[in-house]
């Protein structure tokens, strides 16, 4: 964003057939096009991007909106395809997260009298959460497990099965398990939107590690273990093998289960 001294990070989730062309097609347009977003938008963009959060909101969501419109017009058809995002930008004190999807963010402070302690920077947005849930059921869909013949064929006997999902009133599709998304044009019908929460944190001195990572971890691996995972790590300054250690505990919890293994991306940071 050609601000000196910051950082951009970001994990893209991609989902259906061509989830892999949603998810690279966003890691390369998103930054570009919140570049392009901050520039034309006022002539000392980059002082009024880190003066003003009003204008930073309006960056992040109008760049995540142009990269949609981009992906709705793509080689590939995102009728029943598409991906979550979470960026994180960091300059000096200032944490800026905007967050479509299932992906989150967390943050690990330091203190000699407390030790580590844990926060959730975004929020997760899944289709039973109460205003997800309204705005769904508002646009005609509806919200719930798998169930009938298609549970019948994933357990055996019919209960519900999985996590709560996005269909159509009438029908089962596109079953989607997260309540935002780029692309997923059917899905957009439906109250499946493309807009991101942005949140911000000024991180202070203590705060010294920071985790993004997609669904696949966070749906075997809680806040405060992930946590105690990267921290064992952030003396030697691995950050490396934090994220590796993550991946492999993360993989063992699936195996446990008895399910397929979710994709998992991790971003660990560790601050100075």
């Amino acid at each position: 964003m050609g601000i000196e001294d910051s950082y951009l990070f970001g994990v893209m989730d991609g989902h259906g057939l061509y989830g892999r062309e949603a998810s690279t097609l966003l890691r390369m347009r998103l930054p570009l096009n919140l570049s392009l977003v901050q520039s034309s938008a006022r002539k000392q963009s980059k002082l009024e991007f880190l003066a003003n959060p009003s204008f930073r909101q309006h960056v992040f969501k109008k760049a995540y909106e142009k990269t949609n419109v981009e992906m709705k017009g793509s080689n590939f058809d995102p009728s029943y395809s598409g991906s979550t995002s979470i960026t994180v930008f960091m300059h000096n004190s200032l944490l800026v997260c905007a967050n479509i999807g299932d992906s989150r963010a967390i943050i690990g402070s330091w203190s000699e009298q407390n030790g580590w302690r844990t926060e959730q920077v975004s929020v997760d947005h899944k289709p039973e959460t109460k205003g997800e849930y309204e705005r769904i059921v508002s646009c005609n869909g509806r919200v719930e497990a798998c169930r009938g013949t298609l549970a019948l064929l994933l357990d055996g006997a019919g209960r519900e099965v999985g996590p709560r999902r996005v269909w159509m009133k009438t029908k089962n599709r596109p079953g989607l398990a997260m309540s935002r998304s780029l692309g997923d044009a059917v899905a957009s019908k439906i109250g499946v939107i493309a807009v991101p929460d942005v949140f911000e944190v000024k991180a202070a001195e203590e705060v010294k590690i920071v985790i993004v990572a997609s669904d696949g971890l966070w749906g075997v691996i809680g806040n405060e273990k992930a946590m105690s995972i990267a921290s064992k790590h952030h003396k030697e300054n691995e950050a490396q093998a934090a994220c590796e250690e993550l991946v492999e505990e993360a993989t063992k919890a699936w195996n446990r289960l008895g399910e397929v293994v979710d994709d998992i991306t991790v971003i660990v940071v560790f601050l100075k």
